[in-house]
């Protein structure tokens, strides 16, 4: 019984998984920290459609664990995904084990890829890339020569994980390279001569399949071919849920044809399969490739990158190296690393900065998990290299003082993440949906105020009156279909349509808002402050005086809830929310300054400073 526990909590990662697992959960965050978190969040409760390619892996995922006992509905998805996150850690150590890492070094390699600070807050909040992970971690094992499976069963097992990550996130298939070496290697398994067969006629029955693969000769080679095509069908199957996915608030659009399926899967909303944000910035291939480099080196300790590249070097170098993964494996892994790090980013049209960099992080899971293989078998490398200058035995008591060493280290990513996974995206939808009137429409270009309120709505049914158009998403059709349901249609005449949009709903005399980046409609109607965002005026009436803008804005100021510390320059969405709450304030002094208020503008510009983000 020791010794199965040993081999199970030890050599197989169990232990290791179940302390990732605690360490996620304790830090699943109970709130919604940014647009697509609110929107998985709301989709485990409710169901539906996600933005495109669908995510329908993830979604079913959410739904089959939405009995977890979370405190919130985002608290239930985070609590799911840290399962997935577990499970991630515990495939990457089999994955390791498999290309001939020894279990201390798999555990130390898999240990600081979980605490990293990019994998720890993206593994810990509803988010799809835990899940794409675990199965990119999966094929890498499952490829390997000495992965556990053999002939047709490797080929259909590798099939089958392929599909279900195209179902969850479409850069799995930047893993090609790896995957098809595996199935090379499941059908040539299927198809070689049992071992007793090849030692008859005097070849090296080592390089046979193992004891328990698919034999029958060439006859076998189209059976595990066609098990593996089977295996990918398989693993698509959770589109079909596309199909019946309940249309919630939340839900984009619907699925009801197999053109609308290939609509959502190919991303024709954004652009196409290969379109990164859909701006119409250039890409900055050096400011990318630099946060890139930047983003490897934290998630491995800086350290420990190089010690990965001599152990890649020297296993793509070598004929031969006992015990561990050919050198042709080598080679795809380095081919698939290209292509999931420094090729991707070349695609990204968001600047690396602030929040744009929290977006291109997610983009680095992938390249930083795959380092974590070459990364153990250099640190097997290390320790054969000082193992004569230790005493015997000292394998295990290194691995747990690295284990603790891992541990202590992950203290700045914990007060990193602590930072920017806080209340204050969902205080800031609390407040401003605390301060509109009924039926007020709010049109905005920021998908985590959007989502965060379908979130809120669609979860605890707060402020169902009020209506969130995103602007982006005017020339959707479902999209316009589905706001003109709830009464917020366009009008004839402006050449833009928000400006449409806006229009219309003034001479409904719905409660128009919109946020700074509206430009269009802010040149085209007069508003003032009002709060964070601005209150449309109709087209001929004037905005009130100052004096009534600075009591309308006070009174909803000190209304405000702010429940966290304040954020500093570098603190992401939160430190973007909160120049939101001070430009308001800015805008005022001007203006007062410009009457010759100066008093009333050191008063503005002081509240500016005491709500802005802190130096």
């Amino acid at each position: 019984m020791r010794a199965l526990a040993t081999r199970w909590l030890w050599q197989r990662g169990l232990a290791l998984g179940l302390l990732v697992f605690a360490l996620y959960a304790l830090l699943a965050p109970p709130f919604v920290t940014d647009g697509d978190n609110a929107e998985f969040s709301t989709l485990a409760a409710t169901g539906g459609v996600g933005h495109p390619s669908g995510y329908p892996a993830y979604v079913l995922w959410l739904r089959l664990t939405s009995w977890l006992p979370g405190s919130t509905p985002a608290h239930t998805a985070a609590l799911a995904t840290s399962i997935l996150g577990a499970a991630l850690v515990v495939v990457l150590h089999a994955a390791c084990r498999a290309w001939g890492a020894r279990p201390g070094a798999a555990t130390a390699s898999a240990l600081v890829f979980a605490i990293g600070p990019i994998v720890l807050r993206n593994h810990i909040k509803a988010e799809v890339f835990a899940m794409n992970g675990l199965v990119v971690a999966a094929v890498i094992w499952l490829a390997a020569a000495h992965g556990p499976l053999r002939g047709a069963r490797r080929t259909f097992a590798l099939g089958l994980v392929a599909g279900l990550g195209i179902a969850d996130h479409l850069t799995c298939v930047l893993v090609a390279p790896v995957g098809l070496l595996g199935a090379v290697r499941g059908v040539r398994e299927a198809s070689s001569r049992p071992p007793t067969e090849s030692a008859e006629r005097g070849e090296d029955a080592s390089n046979g399949p193992l004891s328990g693969s698919s034999y029958g000769g060439r006859r076998s080679a189209p059976l595990a071919i066609g098990l593996g095509v089977a295996g990918l069908v398989a693993g698509l199957l959770p589109y079909l849920y596309l199909f019946a996915a309940p249309a919630s608030l939340v839900s984009w659009g619907s699925v009801d044809s197999v053109s609308d399926l290939l609509h959502v899967f190919l991303r024709k909303d954004y652009g196409g399969p290969g379109a990164f944000a859909g701006s119409d910035k250039g890409v900055d291939v050096v400011a990318n490739l630099a946060a890139l480099g930047a983003g490897l080196a934290r998630g491995w300790l800086w350290l420990l990158l190089p010690v990965g590249a001599v152990g890649w070097v020297r296993r793509v170098r070598a004929r031969e190296v006992t015990g561990c993964e050919p050198r042709a494996g080598w080679i795809a892994l380095a081919a698939a690393w290209l292509l999931c790090g420094p090729l991707l980013v070349l695609r990204f049209d968001i600047e690396p900065v602030g929040f744009g960099l929290a977006i291109c992080e997610r983009f680095y899971l992938l390249p930083l998990m795959m380092l974590a293989v070459p990364i153990a078998l250099g640190l097997d490398d290390a320790y054969d290299a000082v193992a004569r200058h230790l005493p015997p035995r000292s394998a295990p008591l290194l691995a747990v003082a690295g284990a603790i060493g891992a541990l202590l280290v992950a203290a700045p990513s914990i007060r990193q993440v602590a930072r920017v996974h806080n209340v204050a995206v969902e205080q800031y939808v609390l407040n401003l949906l605390g301060t509109l009137p009924r039926d007020a429409v709010l049109i905005s270009s920021d998908d985590a105020t959007y989502s965060t309120i379908l979130y809120l709505q669609a979860t605890q049914g707060l402020r169902t009156d009020v209506t969130n158009v995103q602007w982006s998403m005017l020339s959707i059709g479902w999209y316009a279909e589905q706001l003109g349901r709830r009464g917020v249609g366009m009008a004839a005449g402006p050449p833009y349509p928000s400006q449409q949009l806006a229009l219309g709903l003034l001479q409904r005399g719905r409660p128009v808002f919109a946020d700074l980046a509206q430009q269009r409609i802010l040149e085209m109607f007069p508003g003032y402050p009002y709060g964070p965002i601005v209150h449309l005026v109709p087209l001929g009436q004037k905005t009130p005086p100052v004096e009534d803008i600075l009591r309308i804005n006070r009174a909803i100021y000190d209304r405000f809830e702010l429940p966290y510390d304040l954020p500093g320059p570098d603190d992401e969405l939160i430190t973007a929310l909160h120049q939101r709450y001070a430009s308001t304030w800015h805008a005022l002094g001007k203006r007062l300054e410009s009457l010759g208020r100066k008093q009333d503008a050191e008063e503005a510009y002081a509240r500016a400073r005491a709500i802005g983000p802190q130096e």
